[in-house]
């Protein structure tokens, strides 16, 4: 009996042990490449109702207390701004470290001198790690049980997405490059040198949507993402992108409903809580953007975004200090952020020191003349002046 108790409780250790370090060979490449949170579950597929949830960092977990869950776990986080050589390292990295610590125990299981109750654990991992490499790596999709995320596609299906990417006409490496150096409209138009045969693959024309709408070119982005949704179930960041591409063209409502649904996807995705906040901001809802900029910056302590926008947030709703600590956090973090200053300037144009506002847009206007209705509050603080 004593025997048995044993053998259940190393199955059920090594089964969550093996889990969670394949979930660790995702989240750890992950949170180094993106410098965003990341969250691991493990026995509940992307539900977070009714789990254990800890923390370490920015790395935050979310485990099935019934053990008899632990058959499968998932990594999620916000792929934006990644590489394709690091999306590669991030999908491979689960199956990878499954196969190393597999090899690692059954050799410390049968060349070392530990007891026979700790070598029969590391056999039982051994085994369930190599259950992980094989099941991960297999390019499938496994149905998740989640209304507002019902598909999970296997690290097999997505590195045969990224090693496919490859294989279209123009080489995609050296368009990325060519927009990592920030010459958008130079990686458009490369893009535009494609044949419509690369469409056929999902990673390429998510790589494609997100070029044309840094290149300022919204329509094709939009038009990309659009026709991938009657092929497959949209991401949280293709729903993101989406709605830069609505904001862009002044569908404030299409934005809203977009950014909604990819925080039922992704509840923690930082930009997407960022940018709801800011757009419930613009149309003075500022309770409801208030705790949205808060659960952006508990996903990541040092989004300069989310602080200003927060900052002028707290100023609406009668918090001064803490909203012109929250900016001056903001700037500190990033002093180029044309926001900022466009921020302290509504501040002191409210606070009818027009001279010091005036200042503060012009400062704005330098750094980044697409400012949000940065002309029209230039154009209300020379009325004043003139009006003085």
């Amino acid at each position: 009996m004593l025997f048995l108790l044993t053998l259940l409780i190393a199955c059920l250790a090594g089964r969550l042990f093996s889990v969670l370090v394949h979930e660790l060979g995702h989240a750890i490449p992950a949170m180094t490449f993106t410098g965003q949170s990341v969250e691991i579950f493990i026995g509940c597929s992307g539900k977070q109702s009714d789990t254990v949830n800890f923390s370490f960092g920015r790395l935050f977990f979310r485990l099935n207390p019934v053990p008899f869950t632990w058959l499968s776990g998932l990594c999620r986080f916000n792929h934006i701004g990644t590489t394709f050589s690091q999306k590669m390292i991030i999908a491979g990295g689960g199956p990878a470290i499954s196969l190393v610590v597999a090899i690692a125990a059954m050799v410390t299981a049968f060349y070392s001198a530990s007891s026979q109750t700790f070598q029969m654990f590391l056999l039982i991992f051994a085994a369930s790690a190599i259950i992980d490499f094989f099941w991960s790596i297999l390019p499938t999709k496994q149905y998740t049980g989640v209304p507002s995320d019902p598909i999970c596609y296997s690290d097999g299906f997505q590195l045969k997405w990224l090693i496919s990417a490859k294989r279209i006409p123009v080489d995609i490496l050296e368009i990325e490059k060519i927009r990592n150096e920030k010459q958008y409209a130079v990686a458009a138009e490369r893009l535009d040198q494609l044949t419509p045969k690369y469409r056929s693959n999902p990673a390429a024309v998510r790589f494609a949507a997100e070029t044309y709408l840094l290149a300022g070119r919204v329509e094709e982005a939009a038009d990309l993402l659009e026709q991938l949704a009657k092929k497959e179930l949209l991401t949280a960041n293709d729903f993101y992108n989406l709605a830069i591409a609505k904001t862009r063209k002044w569908n404030t409502e299409a934005a809203l409903e977009l950014y909604r649904k990819a925080l039922k996807i992704n509840p923690n995705h930082t930009f997407a809580l960022n940018n709801l906040g800011f757009e419930l901001l613009g149309l003075e809802k500022f309770e409801e953007a208030l705790p949205l900029f808060n659960r952006a910056l508990e996903c990541d302590p040092e989004f300069a975004y989310a602080y200003n926008n927060r900052g002028l947030t707290r100023i609406k709703l009668g918090e001064i200090d803490q909203g012109l600590a929250d900016i001056r956090r903001s700037m500190d973090l990033d002093d180029k952020n044309a926001y900022c200053y466009r921020n302290l300037g509504i501040y002191y144009l409210e606070q009818n020191q027009i001279t010091e506002a005036l200042a503060f847009f012009q400062k704005a206007k330098e750094l980044n003349p697409e400012t949000t209705l940065i002309d029209e509050l230039l154009q209300e603080a020379m009325i004043k002046i003139n009006k003085s």
